[in-house]
């Protein structure tokens, strides 16, 4: 990629607009995000499988949130910012009961340091005490991803946090790719970066 003349612009404001933040960002951070941003690529995916869309409130995205992860037979990985839902949380921990390997990286900040009600904290003990691999990041200033990536094969994405507030209150969005296994490798790759990024997950109330 060839660089871009407005990168120490772009650089230069984020370093002002970031200074007097509590995400204020050290240079070693700075010169991290510039080498990600020159060195970033979009990923051509062919299309495969089918896609189901869903929304909310009342446009069924939940529910399709949830038959996506009763579909896993195998495994699913998970990214997520917001990870409070009980429902979510259930279709989890059936799965893992059934022998789904479930593994899962969601955000530091907005589940511990920042969950005044305890709902994330006992949402991510409930998974890491029935033996699913939880971790949390916090290698960023938000880590805003809310993928599910089922049996190597089918993604879930869109703007729905697994949250009550996601399925009941907020305008979102969920889409699922069936059966794309070529999608699937390209989101797998990008929770694998996040999970080297992560930390352990230690079950707490």
């Amino acid at each position: 990629m060839k660089p871009s003349r407005f990168l120490p612009v772009i650089l230069a404001g984020l370093a002002l607009s970031w200074a007097g933040s509590a995400f204020a960002f050290k240079p070693s951070a700075l010169r991290e995000l510039a080498e990600a941003i020159e060195t970033a690529a979009p990923v051509a995916v062919p299309a495969a499988g089918s896609i189901e869309v869903g929304f909310s409130p009342k446009g069924g995205a939940e529910a399709l949130v949830l038959r996506v992860i009763d579909s896993a037979k195998t495994d699913i990985k998970a990214l997520s910012y917001s990870f409070t839902s009980p429902r979510v949380v259930a279709a989890l921990l059936r799965a893992a009961k059934r022998g789904v390997a479930v593994s899962l990286v969601a955000d530091y900040k907005n589940n511990i340091t920042d969950d005044r009600s305890g709902k994330g904290r006992a949402a991510l003990s409930a998974l890491a005490e029935a033996g699913c691999d939880v971790r949390v990041i916090s290698a960023y200033p938000i880590h805003h991803d809310k993928v599910l990536i089922v049996d190597r094969q089918t993604v879930e994405l869109g703007s729905f946090n697994y949250s009550d507030a996601a399925a009941r209150v907020n305008s979102e969005n969920v889409l699922v790719n069936w059966n794309n296994s070529a999608l699937a490798k390209a989101y797998l790759a990008h929770f694998d970066r996040n999970w080297r990024q992560s930390e352990p997950f230690r079950a707490r109330y």
